[in-house]
């Protein structure tokens, strides 16, 4: 429920650190301090709305998991934690540029030596921290985005297949129809039928 497929800032900076053992948790969080009985309350209430599944229980049970991940990170931030942040802090400003880069370049070719050249960062280190923020590597975002533009201008334009391929950086007609079906679930053409 927490985790999307594109990067999401709030899962980097709060949830990530929890999974990742950067911030220290007590093994057995009794109720002893106010946060803990607070966690422990919405804990209880998560497993209720879980067993009872009211409608948009879902929606409910993410409410009460962001908020025990803002308790978890605002109570059990360690100083190892803390120099962890300022080092993602950096490698998010890397992550934000490389993304800009992207954004405005997708229909260029791209590789992704070009883009850590850009970021004055070796290839190799880039490609690692892209990978643990934004859980794919630079080139499948790069498809993801440039198939995301290539639906927009289905929906938006007559252009061809073609040249909607070519549009948004494919030089290979099968291989955009390949991509955007693993993507979208369906062919070019049929996605457009559908969204008109």
């Amino acid at each position: 429920l927490l985790f999307d497929s594109s990067f999401d800032l709030v899962r980097t900076r709060y949830i990530d650190p929890v999974t990742k053992n950067q911030i220290t948790v007590k093994r057995h969080i009794k109720g002893a301090e106010a946060w803990e009985r607070e966690l422990l309350s919405r804990l209880k209430n998560l497993l209720e709305l879980l067993n009872s599944r009211p409608y948009t229980y879902e929606l409910l049970v993410k409410s009460e998991l962001f908020a025990m991940f803002a308790l978890l990170t605002a109570n059990c931030m360690s100083a190892a934690a803390s120099t962890e942040k300022r080092q993602n802090h950096l490698r998010l400003e890397k992550l934000k540029a490389a993304l800009k880069f992207i954004e405005e370049n997708y229909t260029k070719k791209l590789s992704t030596l070009d883009i850590s050249m850009h970021l004055n960062m070796s290839e190799g280190h880039f490609c690692r921290i892209f990978k643990d923020f934004v859980k794919k590597t630079p080139l499948e975002y790069l498809n993801c985005y440039r198939i995301h533009q290539a639906a927009r201008l289905l929906e938006e334009t007559d252009m061809k297949v073609l040249e909607v391929a070519m549009e948004v950086g494919f030089d290979n007609l099968s291989y955009f129809i390949e991509t955007f079906k693993r993507h979208v679930g369906m062919t070019p053409s049929r996605y457009r039928c559908s969204r008109r």
